[in-house]
C-alpha cells in the first residue's frame, strides 16, 4: 500500500537515518531491540524466574498433548526453544519477548490493511506501552503464548471476512485451533467475531457459511488430538478451568454476586487500568497534540474500508466485553492476566482520536517516548530485582535463591544414596527450581507427588529410584501455590532417620528472610533397574 503524501517522511520535518527507513524495517528494529532490552535484563538481574515460566520449563522437558492445567502450546513452544538454546532460564525470556513480537508483527500487518502504514506503526508502538507487552512480557506462559495467536487469528479472519477467499477460512481455522492448544479463553474471541457477523448481517451468506464450516472442521481437526487425550485423562484441564474460575473453589449463583465477589471484580479492573495507565497517557498525549497541529481537512481518521472502524470495535472491545459479562453476570471469578491477550487491538482503536495531519511527526514523538519508557521501565525492574529487593532484605520470586537450594538438595542426596539423583518429589516452584538448576543430568519433578500432574512418570519408576521429598516451610510459602498435604504424606513416608531440613538465606542479609525445606528420602529399590529407566528417558 502506497502512502498518502501527508505521511511521507522529509529530512526537514523527521530528521535521522532511522525516520527515512521503511515502515517495516523500523518496527524490526524496534522488536529487536525490545527483545533484547528485556531478555537481557531479566536474565542477569533475577537469580529465579517468575513462577509460570519454572512451570513451563518443567512441562516443556516432557511434551505431551496436555498437561493436568492447561492445552500443550505454550510447553511445545518452549521446548522448541530449550532444543536450540538449551535449557536454561534465560529462554524461558526469550520465548516470552518473541511472542510478544509476533503479536505485535499482526497488530501492524492489521493495521496495514485497515490504514496507513504510518498510523499502523504508530497503533503498534502504542500497544507496546501495555504492561503486558513490557514490564509483564518476561512472564511465559499461556496467556503470553495466547498474545501472537489471538492477533494472528483476528487478522487472519478480518482478511477471511473482507476477501471471502476458501484458502484465509482455512488459515482463520488452523490459527483458532492453534488459539484453543494455548488456551480455552480463546473461545471468547470466537464469541466476539459471531457478533460482528451478525451485526454485518453476514453469517447468513453462503460464501461466508461455506467459509465458516471450512474453517470450523479445520480450526477442530487442528484440536480434536488434545481432545482425545483430555478425553482419556479425565477432563482434568477442563476441570481445574472451572475450578480456577469460582471463588473459594466454586459456588452458587447467589455467593457469587456476593459482596466479596465484586471486590475482586473491582480489583480486577484496577488491576486493568494500572496495566494501562502508561498506554492511556501516551496516546491521550499525542491526540491533545495532533488537535492543535493538525488541519481539519486532514485530521479525520483513515480507514481503508467503510467497515474497519466497526470490524474493530468488536474484535478489540468484544472479548473484553464477554470476559466482564461473565464476571459480573455469571459470578466467574476474573484473574487480571486472564486478559492479557486481548489488548493488542487498543493502539488502532487510539487512532480514533490521533487525529494528527502529520502522521510522521506523530509517528516520531510515539517511538521516542515508547524507547524512553521502555528502558526505563526495564532498568527500573532490573534494579529492583537485582540490588533494591535484597537491601531490603525482601523476599520474592525474582531474588529466589534456586541454584543454592539446588545445590543443597543434591548435596543431601549425596550423603544418603550412592545412587544417581534420579526424582525429586516436590511443589512446581520450589521443586521446578531445583531441577532446572541441576539440568541436563539431575532429577526429575514428580509435580505435588502425584502422578495424575505428572503423566510422564510411572510409580515402577519411582519404586526402582527412589526419591528425595521437598516440603516448603518457608514463612514466605504464601508466594507459592502447592499441594501441601499431598507432599506432607509422601514426606511422612520417609524413615525418620531419612528426614530433615535445608535452611538456606534468601538474600544476602544474615538476618533475612529464608528458604526452609524439610526433606526426606525414599531410598531405591532396584538401582539397576533405575539407570536402564534413565537411560530411556521413560
Amino acid at each position: 500500500m502506497t502512502p498518502s503524501a501527508s505521511t511521507i517522511s522529509t529530512p526537514s520535518t523527521v530528521p535521522g537515518r532511522f525516520s527515512r527507513l521503511p515502515y517495516a524495517a523500523r518496527l524490526a528494529i524496534l522488536l529487536i531491540g525490545q527483545i533484547a532490552l528485556w531478555t537481557m535484563l531479566s536474565a542477569i538481574s533475577q537469580t529465579a524466574p517468575p513462577w509460570d515460566n519454572i512451570e513451563e520449563l518443567v512441562w516443556s522437558a516432557h511434551p505431551q498433548w496436555g498437561y493436568y492445567k492447561h492445552p500443550p502450546m505454550p510447553a511445545w513452544i518452549l521446548y522448541a526453544f530449550t532444543t536450540v538454546f538449551g535449557h536454561r532460564i534465560w529462554v524461558t525470556y526469550l520465548a516470552a519477548e518473541a511472542c510478544v513480537a509476533v503479536g505485535l508483527i499482526y497488530v501492524w500487518r492489521l493495521g496495514c490493511a485497515v490504514t496507513t502504514p504510518a498510523r499502523a506503526l504508530l497503533a503498534t508502538v502504542l500497544v507496546s506501552l501495555i504492561a503486558y507487552y513490557n514490564v509483564r512480557g518476561m512472564y511465559f506462559n499461556h496467556n503470553t503464548v495466547q498474545i501472537p495467536l489471538v492477533a494472528a487469528a483476528t487478522f487472519t479472519f478480518y482478511r477471511a471476512v473482507r476477501d471471502g477467499r476458501l484458502r484465509d477460512w482455512i488459515a482463520f481455522g488452523v490459527v483458532a485451533g492453534l488459539c484453543m492448544l494455548a488456551k480455552y479463553s480463546a473461545a471468547l474471541l470466537f464469541v466476539a467475531f459471531g457478533a460482528y457477523l451478525l451485526r454485518r448481517g453476514r453469517i447468513a451468506e453462503r460464501r461466508t457459511a461455506r467459509g465458516l464450516t471450512a474453517a470450523t472442521v479445520t480450526g477442530l481437526l487442528v484440536f480434536s488430538p488434545h481432545f482425545a487425550w483430555i478425553a482419556a485423562h479425565h477432563f482434568e484441564p477442563i476441570r481445574y478451568a472451572a475450578e480456577s474460575t469460582h471463588l473459594e473453589g466454586g459456588q452458587s449463583f447467589s455467593q457469587a454476586l456476593s459482596a466479596a465477589h465484586f471486590r475482586a471484580l473491582s480489583g480486577f479492573l484496577g488491576s486493568e487500568l494500572a496495566r494501562l495507565a502508561v498506554f492511556l497517557a501516551v496516546a491521550a498525549w499525542l491526540a491533545q497534540a495532533s488537535r492543535r497541529t493538525a488541519a481539519d481537512a486532514a485530521s479525520a481518521p483513515r480507514w481503508n474500508h467503510p467497515g474497519d472502524w466497526e470490524f474493530l470495535l468488536y474484535a478489540g472491545l468484544g472479548p473484553l466485553a464477554v470476559t466482564l459479562a461473565l464476571g459480573v453476570l455469571g459470578g466467574i471469578y476474573l484473574e487480571s492476566s486472564w486478559v492479557t491477550m486481548y489488548f493488542g487491538l487498543f493502539g488502532l482503536l487510539a487512532l480514533h482520536w490521533i487525529r494528527s495531519g502529520d502522521d510522521e511527526r506523530t509517528l516520531a514523538r510515539g517511538i521516542r517516548t515508547t524507547v524512553v519508557l521502555q528502558v526505563v521501565a526495564a532498568v527500573a525492574l532490573a534494579f529492583t530485582s537485582a540490588v533494591l529487593l535484597d537491601r531490603l532484605g525482601r523476599a520474592s520470586r525474582n531474588n529466589y535463591p534456586g541454584p543454592a537450594l539446588a545445590k543443597a538438595a543434591a548435596a543431601v542426596w549425596r550423603a544418603h544414596q550412592p545412587g544417581p539423583f534420579a526424582l525429586l518429589i516436590g511443589d512446581t516452584w520450589m521443586g521446578g527450581n531445583v531441577v532446572e538448576a541441576l539440568r541436563p543430568h539431575g532429577p526429575k519433578l514428580i509435580i505435588d507427588g502425584s502422578f495424575a500432574k505428572t503423566t510422564w512418570i510411572s510409580p515402577q519408576w519411582l519404586q526402582a529410584c527412589g526419591a528425595l521429598v521437598l516440603v516448603d516451610r518457608s514463612p514466605k510459602t504464601n508466594l507459592i501455590s502447592t499441594d501441601m498435604a499431598s507432599l506432607a504424606a509422601r514426606l511422612a513416608q520417609a524413615a525418620p532417620s531419612m528426614r530433615g531440613r535445608i535452611d538456606i538465606p534468601w538474600g544476602t542479609k544474615a538476618n533475612g528472610p529464608r528458604v526452609i525445606a524439610d526433606w526426606g528420602i525414599l531410598p531405591a529399590q532396584d538401582p539397576q533397574r533405575c539407570s536402564a529407566l534413565r537411560n530411556a528417558g521413560q
